[in-house]
């Protein structure tokens, strides 16, 4: 069960996920605000691995409880 806090990180980041694949499929008027943020494996750009590696972390996936910037 989530407790509140949970909740509300669980939120943040399905918002984030959203952006991100909209981000990658070009969708008119989206912008990545913080490059740095949405770039969870630090190669330098916002893609479909990075959309993969934080929907894998909310699915907790083994290997990918702690995102790759969180080490």
């Amino acid at each position: 069960m989530l407790n509140r806090m949970n909740l509300i990180i669980f939120l943040k980041t399905m918002l984030r996920i959203l952006s991100i694949t909209r981000y990658i499929a070009k969708w008119n008027g989206i912008k990545i605000i913080n490059d740095q943020a949405s770039d969870v494996n630090y190669d330098g750009k916002v893609n479909a691995k990075d959309r993969m590696i934080l929907t894998r972390h909310l699915a907790k996936w083994q290997e990918y409880e702690i995102l790759p910037n969180n080490k």
